[in-house]
């Protein structure tokens, strides 16, 4: 809690955690001065919910507000009238319909300088001629175009000057202002819960705050910035933000091992569960793994191969690749296995061809052929340290062909790009023959209802002594060769 009784984000949040009844995950920071109970949690939480009129009020074209959607960044600027300068007096910001700050000195010369960051980039609080770049422009006898916008961090900056730069309105200079806590700005994946409760109640149908946005982080293990897409790329997606009934749960799904007792000294529920990685070991080749299995395991591995290879030709696709009749054959694939697993396939034949276009270089479709028509497919995601294999599907039985486009081709492709491990979905003790060894997951779930909480819990202590079981018992059967 801090002095005014107000509580922190620091006092709740340390790695991941869960954004109010969106679920939307806030990687922040998290300090051991968590709420102790449920309730204080529910409170914590709810009040982070963005009222829902706020959101219509920001989606509204005719609204008096001063910022609009932007799938990329959260928000821009457009044109207001604003009280917000000294002594309350008002201030015009005007902007063109290609972003920067409306121009007023030497506007008919032409531009070298751009500018890109926060609000004292911006100018917030003056007027359009007033801002510090049309001081520079009379004294400079010509324009300085003004792309800053209040609120954004360096990261956000930085995307938007590197977008902006590429367009016909790149400019020889560029400025690049950096003020105060904008560089922990670029690590928010919403800069909402940086706020105290006394401030958001001032930005009641302003929204722009509560705006999920690009956003960058450091991977602790690796030292590489890791670049992050905007949480709510559309604008219904904003709407995920609402709860006006309370909330009855949050969740935080795959969190590391470490960041466990944070969450418990939170009151959050801990679930395990088992998955099966394949843990690359340096390897250069699919031999080089081999190599480490029982001899046995390793005789079956290769007449797996073999089998399922002799009757088909197997093909990578990624990127410009991929065209419109390989996710054609793939939605089929896809179909085909929603239908045997007595599920409903939940992906549109849409959302393909956007897993392409948006993503197509991070991701490879592995299809197999007989007479030059696909007849299986796997879909793999590259991550920066896994390779994700996510969905297949067949409309022709070949024996060990599952196992081949799912588990061996993903084993070559991580020992190709050098990834550390292929994480292939969830169940399937069959992997573990296959070199798959088992790793323990862990998930974090707050719960409202202190009855229904209650009955999980107890679940979830019962369960978990499962889990411990099977992992030990798992982890005896790989087919790796036995130390003496």
């Amino acid at each position: 809690m801090s002095e005014n009784n107000e509580p922190t984000r620091r006092g709740f949040l340390k790695s991941t955690a869960a954004v109010g009844a969106a679920g939307l995950a806030a990687t922040q920071g998290f300090a051991s001065s968590a709420p102790a109970t449920s309730d204080a949690a529910a409170d914590y939480l709810r009040q982070y919910a963005v009222p829902r009129e706020t959101i219509d009020r920001f989606l509204d074209p005719t609204a008096r507000v001063w910022a609009k959607y932007d799938p990329t960044y959260g928000y821009l600027l457009r044109d207001a009238f604003l009280r917000d300068g000294v002594d309350g007096a008002r201030t015009l910001g005007r902007y063109t319909q290609d972003g920067p700050r409306r121009q007023v000195n030497f506007t008919d010369e032409p531009c070298r300088i751009n500018t890109y960051g926060d609000s004292f980039t911006q100018g917030h609080q003056v007027s359009d001629g007033e801002t510090w770049q049309e001081v520079l422009a009379a004294h400079f006898c010509e324009p300085i175009r003004n792309y800053g916008i209040g609120g954004f961090g360096v990261y956000q900056a930085y995307r938007r000057m590197l977008e902006n730069e590429a367009t016909e309105n790149g400019a020889d200079h560029l400025v690049l202002n950096i003020w105060g806590d904008d560089h922990h700005r670029s690590v928010y994946s919403c800069r909402w819960l940086s706020f105290p409760t006394s401030i958001l109640s001032g930005m009641t149908g302003a929204m722009y705050h509560a705006n999920p946005w690009v956003h960058a982080r450091l991977d602790p293990n690796t030292d590489e910035l890791l670049e992050k897409p905007n949480a709510c790329p559309n604008e219904e997606s904003l709407y995920g933000l609402c709860e006006q009934n309370g909330l009855s749960s949050a969740h935080a799904t795959f969190i590391e091992r470490e960041q466990v007792p944070l969450f418990e000294q939170a009151d959050w529920l801990i679930r395990s569960d088992i998955q099966f990685h394949w843990l690359n070991r340096d390897y250069s080749t699919f031999d080089d793994f081999l190599a480490e299995l029982a001899s046995r395991k390793r005789k079956n591995l290769r007449k797996e191969r073999a089998a399922a290879q002799e009757s088909v030709r197997i093909v990578h696709l990624s990127g410009d690749d991929i065209k419109p009749e390989h996710w054609d054959a793939f939605w089929m694939f896809y179909q085909d296995t929603g239908a045997r697993k007595w599920g409903t396939p939940y992906l549109t034949r849409e959302a393909f061809t956007l897993f392409g276009e948006r993503m197509g270089d991070r991701l490879v479709l592995i299809l197999a052929y007989q007479d030059d028509q696909p007849i299986a497919g796997a879909l793999n995601f590259i991550g920066s340290e896994a390779l994700y294999g996510r969905y297949w599907g067949c409309t022709r039985d070949v024996r060990f062909l599952h196992f081949e486009l799912c588990y061996y081709q993903a084993i070559d492709l991580a020992i190709e790009l050098g990834l550390p491990r292929v994480e292939a979905g969830a169940q399937g003790g069959h992997k573990l023959a296959r070199g798959y060894e088992p790793v323990q997951t862990y998930s974090a779930h707050w719960l409202a209802d202190p009855g229904f909480r209650d009955a999980v819990a107890d679940f979830l202590e019962r369960e978990r002594e499962g889990v411990a079981t099977d992992q030990l018992f798992l982890g005896d059967r790989t087919p790796f060769k036995k130390v003496n």
